[in-house]
């Protein structure tokens, strides 16, 4: 009976690493060709036109011409972070401004949160800061 050692010998998996090393590296090559930039680029105009409801991964990679596994690689590589969390960034970046002219419940409704406390979770997350004492610290310099 053969063993997997005896049958995979060094030089057959030396000849499969290679294979996979050259795979590696094609799609590394292929993936940023300036057409799929562009659409990566797209995908983040899409992504950031309505901060108040994000698209799915799905909607997001039929409307730039992507499937999902190229699109999510793709834009982390790209924007140095998943969709979701670039999305997320933008929004509680979004969420200061806002703050500024709108209360807190104004601010996070517009926002498309239903529930705002977990607006307050993200907010502080993101700036470690509650959306209130920014709104409070607006308040008091605008007088």
């Amino acid at each position: 009976m053969l063993s997997i050692n005896s049958y995979y010998t060094p030089l057959r998996w030396s000849f499969f690493i290679g294979i996979y090393m050259h795979a590696v590296s094609a799609i590394s090559v292929m993936v940023f060709l300036p057409v799929n930039v562009n659409s990566w680029k797209m995908a983040r105009e899409f992504l950031l036109s309505d901060l108040s409801l994000p698209p799915t991964i799905f909607d997001l990679a039929g409307q730039v011409g992507l499937n999902q596994c190229k699109l999510k690689f793709g834009f982390k590589k790209l924007f140095g972070s998943s969709i979701y969390a670039y999305f997320q960034q933008e929004r509680m970046k979004e969420a200061r401004r806002l703050l500024a002219k709108y209360s807190v419940t104004d601010t996070a409704v517009q926002l498309g949160y239903s529930n705002i406390s977990h607006f307050s979770v993200a907010f502080r997350k993101q700036f470690g800061i509650l959306p209130s004492e920014v709104r409070k610290e607006w308040q008091i310099c605008h007088l």
